[in-house]
C-alpha cells in the first residue's frame, strides 16, 4: 500500500468515527430530555379492552417494563415519530414535529384496509412537549368529571344568602354553551355575551364546548383567557374540545373551510384514519397536541376543573374508525381529559353510535333518552325558542327547561345551549365561511331566560366551592319561575 493510500484510509476512518460519536451524543441528549415523555400507539385493541388505561413508557421487547429507563424509546418498523420541535402551540410551548420510518408491506400484498395487522407490526410512537399534570385529574371516584351523587354531601341546612346583586350559587353539573364559534374573532360579541350570562348564572361548574380544528380560527390565547375567567371565584370549568368537524366533512364536495379532513369523503376517511402513519393520523395528532396543551392549562389554573375530548363533532364514523381515533386521542389525553364520542347515526350512510365504553354526547332531542350517566347533551343544531318568541327555532322554552332538568336527573356530565344566530347561521345555511357570517348576541331579556335554563334543576350550594348536594330549594324554584 502506498503512503498516499494509507493516509487516505486513515482519514476516512477518522471521519467515520467522528460521525458515529456525534450521532451517539445527539441520541443521548434527546433521550435524556426531561421535558418529553414517550408513549406508544398501535397495539391491537378489543371492545372489551376499550376502557382508558394509563400511558406507558415504551421499552424494548427483552427488557422488563418495570426496570426500563424512562424516556428511552424502542422504535419498531412502521412507526410514526412525533418529537418536540419547531413550531409553537397554544401555550407558547413547542408543538410536535413529525418523522416517518418505513412501514413494511403486508405479507400477502393486500391493501391495508384491514389495518389491524398493520397496527400490530407498526403503530405509532409519539413524544410531545409536556408539563407536569396537576393533582386532581379525573379518577375512579369521579363520574366523567362530576362527583357521584351517591357520594358525600347532604342537604344545605339553611338557605344560602345571595351576595348583593347576585343569585345564590348552584352546582352539580356542567351548564353552559355549545360555543363551537368560541375562537372566531367575528363572533367575539356573542362569546362575551355567553360568558357574561354564564358568570351571572352563578353555576359552580360552567361548561363550554369549543371546536379547535381551525373551522372557527385558532385564537388559543383568547381561549386561555376564557379558561381563566371561567375558573375564577370558586368555579370549576368543564371544558369540552371538539377535535374534528363531522358536519363539514359531509359536505366534502364543496366545503367552505380549509381545515383537516373536510375534503375527504367519509368512507375514505374511515379507512385512512385506521392506517398507521397515514396523513390523516398525523393531522389528527397535531390537533390532539393542541388539545392537550389547552387541557393542561385548564388543570394548572384549577385542579378541580374537568376536561372532555370529543373525538369528532357529530362524527361520520363506524366502530373501527372510532376505535382508531379514540385510541389516538386516549394515549395522549387520558391523563387530563375524558374521551367522548359524539355520533350522528342518521347523518351519513354507514355511521353508527357504538360507544366502545366511552361516554356519549348527543344533540338530537329524540336521542336524549338514550343517554346514560356520565354522557352529555347540547342543543347544537337544534336550538331553542325564548318565551313569547314568534316563529322560534328548535325546542320551546318549556321544553328546554325540561331537558335541563332531565339532564341533571340522568346524571349527565354537561348540558349546553346553542342557537343559530350565535353561530352566524342564517336560515339554516351552514356553508358560509365563518369569517363572513353575522353573529347575533342575545338581548338583556334573552339572557335572563338563559340564566333560568342554566340553573334549572340544580341544587343550591352554601358557597361556590362547596360539595353540597341538596335538591333545589323553594327559593330557587321561585327564582327560576320568574
Amino acid at each position: 500500500m502506498s503512503r498516499f493510500t494509507e493516509l487516505r484510509v486513515r482519514l476516512l476512518a477518522a471521519i467515520a468515527i467522528g460521525l458515529a460519536l456525534a450521532l451517539v451524543s445527539i441520541a443521548a441528549s434527546r433521550n435524556s430530555d426531561p421535558g418529553s415523555s414517550w408513549w406508544q400507539y398501535g397495539g391491537a385493541s378489543s371492545e372489551a379492552g376499550s376502557s382508558p388505561s394509563s400511558p406507558r413508557e415504551d421499552a424494548s421487547a427483552d427488557t422488563d417494563p418495570e426496570s426500563a429507563p424512562r424516556g428511552t424509546p424502542t422504535l419498531r418498523p412502521g412507526t410514526l415519530l412525533i418529537d418536540g420541535g419547531d413550531y409553537t402551540g397554544p401555550d407558547d410551548t413547542p408543538r410536535p414535529t413529525i418523522q416517518r420510518s418505513p412501514t413494511p408491506p403486508l405479507s400477502n400484498g393486500d391493501d391495508q384496509d384491514d389495518d389491524l395487522a398493520a397496527r400490530e407490526r407498526g403503530g405509532a410512537s409519539v413524544t410531545v412537549p409536556m408539563t407536569p399534570t396537576p393533582a386532581g385529574t379525573p379518577d375512579d371516584g369521579m363520574l366523567a368529571g362530576i362527583v357521584s351523587r351517591g357520594g358525600g354531601g347532604g342537604i344545605v341546612p339553611s338557605t344560602p344568602i345571595p351576595e348583593e346583586g347576585g343569585l345564590p350559587w348552584v352546582g352539580g353539573q356542567g351548564r353552559g354553551y355549545a360555543m363551537l364559534y368560541g375562537l372566531q374573532p367575528e363572533a367575539r360579541a356573542v362569546v362575551e355575551s355567553n360568558v357574561s350570562t354564564l358568570l351571572a348564572a352563578r353555576v359552580r361548574e360552567p361548561y363550554i364546548g369549543v371546536l379547535i380544528d381551525g373551522t372557527f380560527g385558532k385564537d388559543f390565547e383568547y381561549l386561555r383567557e376564557l379558561i381563566r375567567r371561567l375558573n375564577a371565584d370558586g368555579r370549576n370549568l368543564q371544558l369540552a374540545l371538539y377535535l374534528a368537524n363531522g358536519p363539514a366533512q359531509r359536505r366534502f364536495r364543496n366545503p367552505p373551510y380549509e381545515v383537516p379532513f373536510v375534503r375527504i369523503p367519509p368512507e375514505d376517511f374511515r379507512r385512512d384514519i385506521r392506517r398507521s402513519n397515514s396523513n390523516e393520523q398525523i393531522e389528527y395528532l397535531k390537533i390532539v397536541s393542541d388539545a392537550r396543551l389547552l387541557f393542561e392549562y385548564n388543570l394548572r389554573i384549577n385542579p378541580n376543573a374537568r376536561n372532555f375530548a370529543v373525538v369528532m363533532l357529530e362524527d361520520n364514523l363506524e366502530r373501527d374508525s372510532f376505535r382508531a381515533m379514540a385510541q389516538l386521542a386516549r394515549e395522549q389525553l387520558e391523563a387530563v381529559a375524558t374521551i367522548v364520542r359524539n355520533p350522528c347515526v342518521t347523518c351519513y350512510s354507514g355511521n353508527d353510535g357504538e360507544s366502545l365504553g366511552y361516554p356519549i354526547e348527543e344533540h338530537a332531542v329524540e336521542r336524549f333518552n338514550l343517554l346514560a350517566e356520565g354522557g352529555g347533551y347540547t342543543l347544537d343544531g337544534v336550538g331553542f325558542s325564548y318565551p313569547n318568541e314568534v316563529g322560534g327555532q328548535g325546542v320551546t322554552s318549556e321544553q328546554v327547561i325540561s331537558l335541563a332538568n332531565g339532564a341533571f336527573q340522568r346524571g349527565l356530565s354537561f348540558f349546553g345551549l346553542w342557537r343559530e344566530e350565535w353561530q352566524g347561521i342564517e336560515n339554516g345555511q351552514l356553508l358560509k365561511d365563518p369569517k363572513g357570517r353575522v353573529y347575533v348576541a342575545s338581548t338583556a331579556e334573552e339572557t335572563d331566560f338563559e340564566v333560568t335554563v342554566l340553573r334549572a334543576g340544580l341544587p343550591l350550594l352554601s358557597s361556590p366551592g362547596s360539595d353540597d348536594n341538596a335538591n333545589p330549594s323553594e327559593l330557587d324554584r321561585l327564582l327560576l319561575s320568574e
